[in-house]
């Protein structure tokens, strides 16, 4: 073949299929290095490089940084089955955000010609680690984008596949240690902002709602905004208008032992819920007694018989952000990584009152 005319893509296409149709080399066996495919037919490494990147995307080949490049056996496999994967681990798909982050990933992955492959890991670290190997050990599937498990702290498996370099995207939270791109929401700006409306709207004994933050990075970042919003303002933190980890129980005895608050402001959605269920039956009116504020909007709130204040995260953006980093890491193992902050929207509805 003349170098001249034929691109070294294409050069090396046929080389992988001669050795193919001659039975020396079978799918998923490891490829030569860059420095010995670029000795063996004389040419740079960066051409070579850019070569395999193009023969990635076409599904001739699968890299992974650490562990090498990987024959597909695209070329003799059905048209439906050349094409690369990437994978989404989400907790659920039973609440707002992880679908709507999922139809964000959606729409870019296809968009660029790959396929996506949803795993569900159902809140459990033990299985997210488990389906993480898995994704790994699949020389298809080319990155991974990944809702880590609330409560997570650490995981070997994450921080495992970082160090290799392998593809890989965390959204909502991150873990301390674990360098990778990551896209979230602007929790701290989300919660600040939240907060500071309630304080212009002349509260001052604001409280404060959470599930138990058990390292859980977006919790942490409300918490931390909560209490900025305060400190701006003049207004002194009470741990005992703060609660962690709770339930229907515990919210109703919470506002019985601070009747003084005027406010109260929720890390999640569920919080408000059940703090809108109490007020109801201890006879606390909202927004006449109590005004209301909490994170995370939920399917028809504006019908709810109060419909509630909330702050929105824009979970579609931060699918296709994520879905984005994760192509530009597989074109580019080696890049930088990012991290992405999608600002947040307050919506104000019928659940706050002036003083």
């Amino acid at each position: 073949m003349s170098t001249k005319r034929v691109p070294f893509y294409q050069q090396l296409r046929a080389y992988i299929s001669e050795k193919i149709h001659s039975g020396e080399w079978r799918a998923e066996d490891r490829f030569p290095s860059e420095n010995e495919l670029a000795q063996q037919f004389q040419v740079s490494r960066i051409i070579v490089k850019k070569a395999l990147e193009t023969l990635v995307r076409d599904g001739v080949v699968s890299r992974m940084r650490g562990s090498g490049t990987y024959l597909l056996n695209a070329a003799e496999a059905p048209a439906s089955d050349r094409a690369n994967w990437v994978a989404c681990l989400l907790p659920s798909l039973d609440n707002m955000f992880a679908l709507k982050a999922l139809t964000g990933i959606e729409q870019v992955v296809s968009a660029s010609g790959y396929k996506l492959m949803f795993i569900a890991t159902q809140f459990d670290i033990n299985n997210e680690k488990m389906r993480l190997q898995e994704v790994f050990e699949n020389k298809r599937i080319q990155g991974v984008i990944i809702y880590p498990t609330e409560g997570t702290t650490y995981n070997e498996k994450l921080l495992e596949l970082s160090l290799r370099q392998y593809p890989l995207v965390l959204i909502d939270r991150y873990l301390r240690g674990c360098q990778t791109n990551l896209v979230v929401s602007d929790n701290i700006g989300g919660a600040y902002e939240a907060v500071t409306y309630l304080i212009r709207q002349g509260h001052r004994e604001i409280g404060f709602i959470s599930s138990k933050l058990n390292g859980t990075t977006s919790l942490e970042e409300r918490l931390a905004g909560y209490e900025k919003a305060l400190a701006d303002h003049g207004i002194p933190y009470r741990n005992q208008h703060v609660l962690m980890d709770f339930d229907a129980a515990s919210i109703r005895e919470f506002l019985l032992a601070n009747k003084g608050i005027t406010a109260i402001f929720g890390a999640v959605n569920f919080a408000g819920k059940l703090v809108m269920d109490a007020a109801e039956q201890l006879g606390i009116s909202i927004p006449g007694d109590l005004s209301l504020l909490f994170f995370d909007d939920y399917d028809f709130a504006e019908f709810s018989k109060v419909p509630p204040s909330v702050v929105t995260q824009d979970a579609v953006a931060v699918g296709r952000a994520a879905a984005e980093q994760l192509l530009r890491q597989i074109g580019d193992p080696e890049g930088e990584k990012q991290r992405i902050v999608i600002p947040t929207t307050l919506i104000l509805r019928n659940s706050i009152r002036t003083l």
